[in-house]
């Protein structure tokens, strides 16, 4: 495997343009109707979990393309500094890619060990006394015993904090017993599914891609599918008069939640209107067709799968490698054009210039006739 400019600039444009694709698809109630949830997330994990490893691998082959990729390449591998060590664009580029994503990376680590700071010093309640206040049997949710609860005047929705050990965390308030429940059968679900898991993950992504909007597109599109595969695996399990209550208990939690939601945790958060009103309708009119799920999954994965067996390159550089051939007098000259010079790579025309700084110890041609009489 190799790690290269085209590789990853080829992962990142055809990864955020299936991204797109599949997220307006995700939008889309009669495809989710369809599909479920599960199955789009499925496949946004999968595209996650590429975007991570944006590779030129054995198999992959190369697309040369003669000259719409040229300036892009020449810009990468303009050298800023000439020496002993050469210094391109694409280190300078490189260099303030990961010195962002480390920022970001710092930054998530220490708001992570405050978020557990945070939950450590809250008192823990005890489920005895909650499930006996709200007249509750505590075989409905599972086992709560992996779960701390408690409750706290910062917060004003519910919310799971922590990896390891979740704590659900509720405002200091008194729910109707009704409201409660469901509440509780909501967020032991995130707890069961591992949501904040999920939540990680692509907090990760949109910190090592900080540069790219597209992931961040994905993070909420992912959030919303994860909120409506909760929704349907309750209901699933109710009655119709109890559907009826749970979406009830959903509109009241969502006008009560207010401020901003906490990073690595998954929080019930106000969210729009319409957003809300969507995950009541595909609760009403779910109507999966495994079939369609099948050919939905195979032809992302096909498309997924086609994006690491390509690569992009411009022809001109077709034997210069970012680690490697520097631009020298040997496969490098330019030509006079005016008050600007044209480079040519390997008799290849790369890119015009406004000066030759640069390109030290390059052959400067009067004209292209008298460049190609010496190559």
């Amino acid at each position: 495997m190799n790690l290269s400019i085209t590789s990853i600039v080829t992962a990142c444009l055809l990864n955020s343009l299936l991204i797109i694709c599949v997220c307006i698809l995700a939008k889309k109630d009669s495809v989710i109707s369809r599909m479920g949830p599960e199955c789009m997330i499925f496949i946004m994990l999968v595209m996650i979990l590429r975007m991570f490893l944006p590779f030129e691998f054995p198999y992959t082959y190369s697309i040369w393309i003669e000259d719409s990729l040229s300036f892009i390449m020449t810009f990468f591998l303009y050298p800023i500094f000439s020496g002993n060590i050469q210094i391109m664009v694409w280190h300078v580029l490189m260099a303030v890619w990961e010195i962002g994503a480390i920022w970001g990376l710092i930054h998530s680590i220490l708001t992570y060990r405050n978020i557990l700071r945070y939950t450590e010093l809250l008192p823990e309640e005890k489920w005895e006394t909650i499930l006996e206040k709200y007249h509750l049997n505590q075989t409905e949710f599972g086992n709560l015993d992996k779960m701390k609860l408690a409750y706290s005047q910062g917060i004003f929705s519910p919310c799971i904090m922590g990896i390891k050990h979740p704590c659900l965390i509720l405002p200091e308030m008194d729910y109707p017993e009704k409201q409660f429940y469901y509440i509780l059968l909501h967020e032991s679900m995130h707890v069961k599914n591992r949501d904040i898991i999920w939540k990680v993950l692509i907090d990760m992504l949109c910190i090592v891609f900080w540069w790219n909007p597209v992931f961040r597109y994905l993070r909420k599109e992912l959030f919303q599918l994860i909120e409506m595969r909760n929704d349907m695996r309750i209901v699933s399990k109710l009655s119709e008069e109890e559907e009826i209550e749970y979406m009830q208990a959903l509109k009241d939690t969502a006008v009560q939640a207010k401020g901003k939601e906490f990073d690595f945790c998954v929080s019930f958060k106000r969210r729009k209107n319409s957003e809300l009103k969507r995950r009541m309708n595909l609760l009403r009119n779910r109507k999966y067709c495994r079939w369609q799920q099948v050919v939905f999954c195979f032809l992302a994965f096909a498309m997924l799968f086609l994006t690491s067996t390509v690569i992009i390159e411009p022809y001109t550089f077709k034997n210069i490698k970012e680690e490697g051939e520097r631009l020298t007098d040997e496969n490098t000259y330019l030509v006079r054009n005016g008050d600007r010079y044209d480079v040519y790579v390997y008799g290849k025309y790369a890119i015009t210039v406004e000066n030759i700084e640069g390109f030290e110890g390059v052959t400067i041609y009067d004209n292209l006739e008298e460049a190609k009489k010496n190559e």
